[in-house]
């Protein structure tokens, strides 16, 4: 690993002060395009439709080590998105309308560093962590430089919506429909960089089984390989998707000249996220623990309920949330309006539905 580290910049002494100087710029790139169309299709029909693309990249932390050098520092951070939209709207008559929108949009973030793709079997490693650790390893030695990153992370999220509503003008009244689905999915994960950390406790002296603080050197201990710690392996994030449908009926009813009624309706309801493998678990309280077969004095309840493909959901979906709107608007007298409603509201089932109140 001694080939990885930089050459010194000036002729001073670790032990006298730092050694290596350098300086690299951390800029941000960033280009964006917009293509969108709107048509006319008759007099009463209008159509549009648009794409939105973005690629950006923002540098963490410059190679100060050399472009070609994997273990150094340098840190790319991308940050790329798309969406699209589209909506379509037809006055059939004078009193009746239709409006049908859709969007989707996609964006992924992470960091990427130059030391991606390295291959840690080179340096005498075992050649399964080339796949699980594909980087090169992070070396922390206390009192100088390090080599390689962190982490290197990914995480892509994505949302659709599709909506259509409906009015209807007859008489005094003004009768709205519609309704609107929502996804959301987000898929991510990182690998973790091999590291191994050194500090000056295996070189301390003289005497090994009686050593004097301050007599070690963290760099000695990175030369004779005694790393105090080391790890490996990559981290998986969970994979969601979560759906929302929603329904909604109202009624702006003009009741005389100077009362209006607003009188609706609205169902909806946001299933549980689902983990895109069943790689997941939730607490149950109220299931029995199957110790209560080998211990006495049971049973005893609680234990953990795996999921799977007739058991996905991370908590008991609801399907009751009916929310009335009720509202009125009324002239008291000239240059005077009262107004007043009522509505009930249902919040993320995610914060008051758990299941068996385990997990978020």
């Amino acid at each position: 690993m001694l080939n990885f580290f930089p050459s010194p910049t000036s002729s001073t002494l670790p032990s006298q002060g730092n050694n290596f100087y350098a300086e690299q710029s951390v800029p941000t790139t960033s280009d964006e395009m917009n293509i969108r169309i709107d048509q006319n299709l008759t007099q009463n029909a209008r159509l549009y439709a648009r794409f939105s693309r973005k690629w950006e990249a923002k540098v963490e932390s410059g190679d100060l080590y050399g472009s070609s050098d994997p273990a150094g520092p340098g840190q790319t951070n991308p940050n790329n998105r798309y969406s699209v939209a589209s909506g379509f709207t037809d006055a059939f008559s004078p009193t009746l309308s239709l409006s049908v929108n859709f969007g989707f949009n996609r964006w992924v973030e992470g960091n990427v560093g130059q030391g991606l793709n390295f291959k840690s079997s080179s340096l005498g490693l075992p050649a399964r962590i080339d796949v699980i650790s594909p980087f090169f390893p992070t070396v922390n030695i206390s009192g100088y430089g390090s080599l390689g990153l962190a982490t290197n992370e990914s995480t892509a999220e994505e949302e659709g919506s599709l909506s259509a509503d409906i009015i209807k003008v007859f008489g005094p009244n003004t009768l709205s429909l519609g309704y609107m689905g929502i996804l959301g999915e987000a898929n991510g994960g990182f690998l973790v960089h091999t590291t191994f950390g050194f500090t000056s406790a295996f070189t301390d002296g003289p005497d090994p089984q009686h050593p004097s603080s301050g007599t070690g050197n963290a760099f000695a201990s990175f030369l004779v390989g005694a790393a105090n710690n080391g790890d490996t392996g990559d981290v998986e994030l969970p994979g969601y998707s979560i759906y929302y449908h929603g329904w909604y009926v109202q009624d702006d009813w003009k009741a005389t000249k100077t009362l209006t009624l607003n009188l609706g309706l609205r169902y909806g309801f946001q299933l549980a996220p689902v983990e895109h493998h069943n790689e997941q678990a939730y607490f149950d309280p109220e299931q029995e623990n199957p110790i209560s077969q080998f211990a006495s004095g049971g049973p005893y309840y609680g234990q953990l309920v795996y999921n799977g493909p007739g058991n996905r959901y991370y908590y008991i979906n609801s399907f009751n949330h009916f929310s009335p709107r009720v509202g009125f608007s009324y002239l008291t007298r000239n240059k005077l309006v009262t107004r007043g409603g009522f509505a009930l509201f249902y919040p993320d089932q995610r914060a008051i539905q758990l299941r068996r109140g385990s997990r978020r």
